[in-house]
């Protein structure tokens, strides 16, 4: 099944999806049920961060869905030039293209909710990765090439990428490096008691040594301390977050990032990001 909407092709291949509301849908139904997400995610992404149609080097994304593997192990190499499970991604390139090539593992998502949130975060990838305006640059000037966050900003890439997992049904179990999600200490759906048990106990990771590290290398503790540095400069100020990436895309390190988006020093980040966790991730009175 096949449904093009104004920034999306969705290619299905599922027969049947159950959604969270107890309602059937066949093959049809879901793929328009998937297009009609995305672009209200994508509308609502573009709005937070302050982001046009015109800022992007490509604004239609193709997201192909496959119930068995064998399928997906076809098509990833000849659209993404890439071959793995359940999902490999590729923007970017001579064409500029956005695509999104996924299994539906039943093992790992047994249930709509969670194919769905998975799919937050790699569509999330996908929007950052086009965020690249040439007017950016003088003539003769190369940004960030390729345009990933993935290989210089890691914490970023990987941070946004929870924070709108988590926003959706408070849970972030996609991780772009499988082996990420070992780690037992780092487990569980309740980062938010991770962080502020780490923070409150003096257990941190070291902001200016995970800011250096590409999305692979991030060790799952890591990969919710990026998300919470995240969910608190999303506090402060939502459309900095898209001059922040701005930034990002033309190089800069991530000091002057902080200090030009919400005018922030490495110092007063780490500072003030440790009091609003305690604040604001205290567990609540009553609350088990």
């Amino acid at each position: 099944m096949h449904v093009q909407s104004t920034h999306f092709v969705i290619s299905w291949n599922v027969p049947r999806i159950t959604t969270p509301d107890k309602k059937n849908h066949d093959a049809h139904e879901a793929a328009h049920l998937y297009a009609r997400r995305l672009e209200e995610y994508y509308a609502r992404y573009q709005q937070l961060f302050g982001i046009t149609d015109r800022n992007n080097m490509r604004n239609r994304h193709t997201l192909m869905v496959f119930e068995e593997h064998e399928q997906a192990l076809q098509a990833g190499p000849p659209y993404t030039m890439l071959q793995g499970l359940p999902t490999v991604k590729h923007a970017g390139g001579a064409k500029d293209e956005s695509v999104v090539v996924s299994w539906w593992d039943k093992g790992e998502f047994p249930k709509e909710t969670d194919f769905w949130r998975h799919q937050l975060h790699h569509m999330l990838h996908q929007f950052t990765a086009v965020y690249y305006d040439l007017a950016w640059f003088k003539v003769g000037e190369v940004g960030l090439n390729p345009p990933w966050l993935h290989d210089k900003y890691g914490w970023l890439d990987e941070g946004l990428g929870h924070w709108f997992e988590i926003d959706y049904d408070r849970r972030a179990r996609t991780y772009c490096t499988r082996e990420q999600t070992v780690d037992s200490r780092w487990g569980g759906d309740d980062w938010r008691k991770n962080i502020y048990k780490a923070v409150s106990g003096g257990d941190l990771v070291s902001f200016a040594e995970v800011i250096t590290k590409p999305t692979p290398s991030l060790t799952a503790k890591e990969h919710q301390f990026a998300w919470s540095w995240v969910d608190f400069l999303m506090s402060r100020d939502t459309l900095a977050m898209g001059k922040a990436m701005k930034l990002a895309k033309q190089k800069r390190e991530t000091r002057e990032i902080l200090k030009e988006a919400w005018g922030l020093s490495m110092l007063d980040f780490e500072t003030a990001w440790q009091a609003w966790v305690l604040e604001t991730y205290a567990p609540k009175k009553g609350a088990r």
